[in-house]
């Protein structure tokens, strides 16, 4: 006689994706549904990751706006969700351009030229060099790009200060006088 656990069907692989995801940000399932930008209970969020309601065991899908609101709080980005949801991932990737401006993958690929980091607010500046930063596995690494970015913006204010108004081109560093 089979267990009633054993004829459950497996959870869908974007549902797999997310309990990692939840697992490695060591977040319990009411913790990580708090984070959402919508309303979401711990049950739902279980459900989801299981892919089926145990009081009744019908399948569970999660609908593309919540399954990008559920990989936005377990810090996964668009890039990992497409070859799971794509549906689901184009809707974060819009998430992530309305909270960044950039969306993560991007921003982590591409860091911001900080020369023009003014054309930010500083909300977003700080979401773009987190971005940035977080595929870089150690501290050390993260502090010498901070004191790049910071050395380069000192060096952005200052040619301002002096009234040259243009940014140097990216690429290109300012001529220090004195």
């Amino acid at each position: 006689m089979s267990s009633p656990a054993s004829a459950q069907p497996s959870p869908p692989a974007e549902a797999a994706l997310i309990r990692l995801a939840r697992e490695a940000a060591g977040l319990s399932p009411e913790s990580a549904a708090a984070r959402m930008a919508m309303r979401f209970g711990g049950s739902r969020w279980r459900q989801i990751e299981r892919g089926y309601r145990t009081d009744t065991g019908k399948g569970v899908e999660a609908p593309a706006p919540t399954l990008a609101q559920m990989a936005r709080a377990v810090g996964l980005t668009a890039a990992r969700l497409e070859g799971v949801r794509p549906d689901a991932a184009k809707i974060l990737r819009e998430i992530e351009l309305q909270e960044g401006g950039v969306p993560a993958e991007v921003a982590a690929e591409n860091p911001p030229d900080p020369l023009v980091a003014s054309a930010y607010s500083m909300e977003q500046a700080e979401r773009i060099i987190d971005a940035a930063l977080a595929p870089y596995a150690s501290d050390e690494e993260k502090l010498e790009l901070l004191e790049r970015y910071s050395r380069n913006l000192r060096i952005q204010v200052e040619e301002r200060q002096r009234g040259n108004q243009e940014p140097p081109a990216k690429g290109q560093h300012p001529r220090r006088t004195g």
